[in-house]
């Protein structure tokens, strides 16, 4: 009996790996673009895909669905969310606060320490972005927003920021495209750490405000 729960419980633990490996494909090939939003995913697909059978497959689509990036429909059809021009809006708004917020928070609490993290994960994102990685470029960046909103010590702004950020994420497939549009974004990471490294509040926040709504920064500004 024991040895019989042993077994079920490594074909437990295998099966989550196999979905754990799919979820993170699946989830960078939709942040890359190489799904697009409004796409149809086949089940079947996927399973001669990955070569597996259809429980992984459906437990990355269920963990993508309650993540954001894809809405499941009857019939087990699966799309990638395709945001409206107004939903998009809407998250570029809800997002430019929170950020301001964030930035606000955290240059009450963010030591030297905290500030040399930040750098780590900014540096990361341009890294990601020269092997042409957009798909980890995007989730990166995503997690440089996260440690700021941290930084700040307000758990109910850090945990709205995280379910925001699948949104964030079908916004950025728009208004990112390009490598220099991207590039010219996480520019803006260096400017703001900068901000907060010299004590200068309102323009950490004029930056992440810029930043949340994808607008290039102003002519002439310098960029790290």
């Amino acid at each position: 009996m024991v040895q019989g729960d042993l077994i079920l419980q490594q074909d437990a633990l295998e099966r989550r790996s196999l979905a754990e490996q799919i979820y993170q494909k699946l989830k960078g090939m939709i942040l890359s673009g190489k799904l697009k939003a409004g796409q149809h995913i086949a089940e079947e697909s996927l399973t001669e895909l990955f070569g597996v059978s259809r429980t992984p497959i459906r437990e990355a689509l269920r963990r993508l669905s309650e993540y954001g990036l894809v809405r499941i429909k009857p019939r087990s059809r699966v799309e990638v969310i395709l945001l409206t021009e107004s939903e998009a809006h809407d998250v570029m708004e809800v997002r430019s606060a929170l950020e301001k917020l964030a930035v606000r928070l955290a240059s009450r609490n963010a030591g030297a320490d905290d500030l040399k993290n930040l750098r780590a994960i900014a540096g990361q994102c341009h890294k990601h972005l020269a092997a042409g990685d957009i798909g980890r470029t995007f989730e990166t960046d995503s997690r440089f927003h996260l440690e700021l909103a941290r930084l700040g010590g307000n758990g109910v702004l850090l945990q709205s920021l995280d379910r925001l950020d699948a949104f964030v994420q079908l916004v950025r497939l728009v208004h990112c495209q390009s490598a220099q549009t991207i590039s010219s974004a996480l520019a803006m990471h260096d400017g703001l750490i900068e901000a907060l490294a010299a004590g200068d509040v309102d323009r950490a926040m004029e930056i992440a405000e810029r930043h949340s709504r994808f607008e290039p920064p102003p002519a002439g500004e310098k960029q790290a």
